[in-house]
Formats: C-alpha cells, sequence, structure tokens
C-alpha cells in the first residue's frame, strides 16, 4: 500500500509511471517467450535482472500486463487512483506469498 500511496502521490506522472511499468511487462512477456531476445526489448540495459524476473514470473506478465491496462483506463476515466494502484499491486503479489518480511516477527 505504501508502493501505491507514492505512486499515486506524483500526482499527474502516476499515469507515467505505470507506463513505464507496461514496457518492463511487456519486456518481461518477450523473455519469457524468448529468454534470448534482447533485440525486442525496451529496457535493454536492465536487461539481465528482467532475465530472472521473468523466469520467476512464470507466464503471469500477460495476466499483469492486462490488469495494468485496465487500472490505467479505469484512472483515465476518473475513477480512484490509489484504490486502484493499490489493487492492481496487490494483484501482482503470487498467492503463496507469505507476510511481508518487516511485518514477521521472530
Amino acid at each position: 500500500m505504501a508502493r501505491a500511496e507514492a505512486i499515486v502521490q506524483g500526482g499527474e506522472s502516476a499515469e507515467a509511471d505505470l507506463e513505464i511499468l507496461m514496457s518492463l511487462l511487456r519486456d518481461l512477456m518477450i523473455l519469457g517467450a524468448s529468454p534470448a531476445d534482447e533485440a525486442r526489448l525496451i529496457n535493454v540495459d536492465i536487461a539481465p535482472g528482467l532475465r530472472g524476473l521473468a523466469a520467476r514470473l512464470a507466464g503471469r506478465a500477460v495476466a499483469a500486463l492486462e490488469s495494468l491496462e485496465t487500472t490505467l483506463d479505469s484512472i483515465q476515466r476518473k475513477g480512484n487512483r490509489q484504490l486502484l494502484v493499490e489493487n492492481f499491486l496487490m494483484g501482482l503479489v503470487p498467492e503463496n506469498a507469505g507476510p511481508p518480511r518487516d511485518l514477521v516477527r521472530t
């Protein structure tokens, strides 16, 4: 939720931040389908990190990209930015993920 708040407090740049995320998800889809295909990437400078993330996402990039497109469309229709961004980011969390590390007591 803090990440969503930080994005939304950027004002009008929230949409720009989400469009950058869209380009990253696009690159993840490309690397997921063809790990060696860096020629078509937008974010070539971070390809090694994206390759590792693409392997971990295991096909979820397509659904995330579709969700992000819906989120951007809803924001443009004057929906509640923070709530929309929070819902999108929560959808990125894997179902089997445990609580955030900063909430786990040892």
